[in-house]
């Protein structure tokens, strides 16, 4: 982590799901960033999936839910860089891929979604994604425009489970707004899918997030 005078920021680095390539099947593409999926914005599925990501990953014991009208929600790669998920045919999916999320700190001061330390971030980071070994997106990040959500505020402060150390003498409470790169997935077809994304930060550094998906059938009655 690095603190700057203004912003202190938590990274979270999830899949980056962007646009595919047309190699890449059809069924395995993201839905057009600019459309409307199931009534929702990229924007409005992305706050719920990284509301959900940080409230189960650093929060207190929450209500919320991994799915919303069918869609599930990709978990965040708080403890670990290579994450095994189970899908049932024709579930859709959220990757809220990469994020950073700002902070509220026990000197009650708070991160400013204003500043401009949030483009040079995006400026200095490069990210290549792989969906079953295929290149689909390689780039920098703010590049991304299209696929970009917020600065955006938590409807609620996310409060943490335990206080998380932010530097000599700060310390972390609550996360209040994100912003990063997200997207919406179609069903991937039944059998073994793996997602992959290597980012390489200058505020950062470098890390490499690992899902393996099985998609199995629908159960009958």
């Amino acid at each position: 982590m690095m603190k700057s005078p203004a912003l202190v920021l938590s990274f979270v680095t999830s899949v980056l799901l962007t646009l595919g390539i047309a190699a890449v099947a059809d069924a395995q593409q993201p839905v057009p960033p600019n459309a409307k999926f199931r009534g929702k914005s990229l924007e409005q599925w992305s706050l719920l999936s990284t509301e959900w990501q940080i409230a189960t990953g650093l929060g207190r014991v929450t209500d919320l839910t991994d799915t919303v009208n069918g869609v599930r929600f990709l978990p965040g790669s708080f403890q670990s860089s290579e994450l095994d998920i189970v899908l049932t045919a024709g579930t859709p999916f959220v990757s809220s891929s990469w994020f950073v999320f700002g902070e509220l700190y026990d000197d009650l001061s708070s991160d400013n979604p204003e500043d401009p330390i949030i483009d040079f971030i995006l400026e200095t980071a490069e990210v290549e994604t792989t969906l079953n070994g295929q290149v689909i997106i390689s780039g920098n990040a703010a590049q991304l425009d299209e696929l970009m959500f917020g600065p955006a505020y938590f409807e609620e402060p996310i409060f943490y489970a335990e206080p998380q150390p932010r530097g000599e003498n700060l310390n972390s409470v609550a996360a209040l707004f994100v912003f990063g790169i997200g997207a919406v997935y179609h069903p991937l077809p039944v059998g073994e899918h793996t997602l992959v994304t290597e980012v390489d930060s200058l505020f950062f550094g470098q890390s490499t997030t690992t899902y393996h998906i099985t998609v199995v059938p629908k159960s009958h009655p």
